[in-house]
């Protein structure tokens, strides 16, 4: 049996995450891990929000769909180029650091604003890669230029 692509990638979605992602009905905002995966997989995928969508369907909660399709996803305040602009450069870290202030935000419910993350988060996740040992081993690796 043949299925076209956005079928095969629909299921793969359901496949990857039924068992991972589920309603929280303690939490102000039950659908938060939804917004979370949405969120994480539309960086590589402008539709994944049929495929969320999906994937509640899959799991029976039909109504929570409607909230999720009226959802407008925020938009993630802190830019690659904030970061050069701080003198951050482009390196092995850079996705590293865009991806702790992202996880950051999310855990704000996606309050954080660009000011928060640059200054009261990023110090925290600039001093943990320097301290973190793997940084530490690649860059004593990195032969040093002679004069």
């Amino acid at each position: 049996m043949k299925y076209s692509n956005d079928c095969r990638r629909i299921a793969q979605v359901i496949l990857t995450y039924r068992d991972t992602v589920s309603l929280d009905n303690s939490s102000s905002d039950p659908l938060k891990s939804y917004k979370d995966l949405l969120l994480d997989l539309t960086i590589s995928d402008p539709h994944a929000k049929d495929k969320v969508i999906e994937l509640l369907k899959y799991q029976h909660h039909l109504n929570e769909i409607e909230q999720l399709s009226q959802w407008t996803l925020p938009r993630f305040p802190v830019s690659g180029d904030v970061l050069s602009s701080r003198g951050i450069k482009q390196g092995p870290n850079f996705k590293v650091i865009l991806n702790e202030l992202r996880q950051t935000w999310k855990q704000s419910h996606y309050q954080a604003t660009e000011y928060q993350l640059i200054n009261e988060v990023l110090p925290q996740v600039l001093e943990q890669i320097s301290n973190s040992p793997v940084t530490a081993a690649a860059s004593a690796s990195i032969p040093k230029k002679r004069k």
